[in-house]
């Protein structure tokens, strides 16, 4: 049977809906897609519920086109300044003197749920380090011997307030929310291949009203959360640094902006914009103190 997956992401700027089928080896099929601008989002929160049910509907519409029996369940990627990610802890004994599952799983569900307020909603949990008498454990920790084991985690969280636009969306279209993600945990899994992951990768999603981050070590994320800062704001700066309207402001930004390798590895011939830049003459660095500046 096929694994069809269908998710939607609401952004500040625009609503995209998609519908993959999955296969064992965690590679989707694009089978139908559409977008629509996004009127009614501020900084990733819903202020014009109205206005963002009739844009994710034109974007549905486009889906709908392209497969008509689209699935009713679907996972919503999102972003906004309630987004908080930070480290957990925890501490407990070792009554066996050793490491089992058992003492594992229960010091992490404790640390997993701790001072965490009811007006706060999980949406993504890792598990970071294990240390034994002071001792931080290389690979798994069970069987370890020891008196006292520490351990940490990652919780990224939500506030449970302002998620409740969004089922409140999905319903009046008729679609049952089977999950909640964090946009940055999405983009990163599209974006970098596991054995990437697995080292280091530091993935920085520069939105339109919201910058997302998500960090990578050893296969898990140990640290994410949103920056209050992206592409309208650097628009706008540049307008008013320039003395321009804010569309020749934006033309400006994505045209000067643009840094995409053609082919780097193979050629190393790399292209701002539509312009070629020989490789001698390109460089990723910025004049932080000028950038600053504007």
């Amino acid at each position: 049977m096929a694994n069809i997956l269908f998710g939607v992401e609401i952004g500040s700027s625009r609503i995209s809906a998609m519908i993959g089928e999955g296969n064992p080896a965690c590679e989707v099929a694009i089978r139908a897609f559409g977008q629509a601008p996004s009127n009614g989002v501020k900084r990733g929160a819903i202020v014009e519920p109205q206005v963002v049910a009739q844009d994710l509907e034109q974007a549905l519409s486009e889906v709908r086109d392209q497969m008509p029996d689209r699935p009713d369940r679907v996972y919503v990627a999102f972003s906004g300044p309630h987004l908080h990610g930070y480290r957990v802890e925890g501490k407990t004994r070792l009554l066996g003197g050793r490491v089992t599952k058992e003492n594992l799983d229960r010091i992490y569900n404790r640390v997993k749920d701790r001072r965490m307020s009811s007006r706060e909603r999980l949406l993504h949990w890792s598990r970071l380090t294990e240390v034994v008498d002071g001792e931080e454990c290389e690979g798994s920790p069970l069987g370890r011997a020891g008196k006292n084991l520490e351990v940490s985690a990652h919780r990224l969280t939500a506030r449970a307030q302002e998620l409740k636009p969004f089922y409140e969306l999905f319903d009046r279209c008729a679609l049952r929310i089977s999950s909640m993600v964090f946009g940055g945990v999405a983009a990163c899994q599209a974006c970098i291949p596991p054995e990437k992951r697995q080292s280091a990768a530091l993935l920085i999603d520069i939105g339109a009203g919201i910058t997302d981050y998500v960090l990578y070590q050893n296969g898990v994320i140990c640290a994410s959360g949103i920056v209050k800062i992206a592409g309208d704001d650097i628009s706008h700066a540049i307008s008013r640094a320039l003395g321009i309207p804010p569309g020749d402001a934006e033309a400006i930004k994505e045209e000067i902006g643009r840094q995409a390798p053609v082919n780097q590895v193979e050629t190393e011939e790399r292209y701002v914009g539509e312009r070629f830049v020989p490789p001698e003459d390109f460089n990723y660095e910025v004049d932080l103190d000028r950038a600053g500046r504007v």
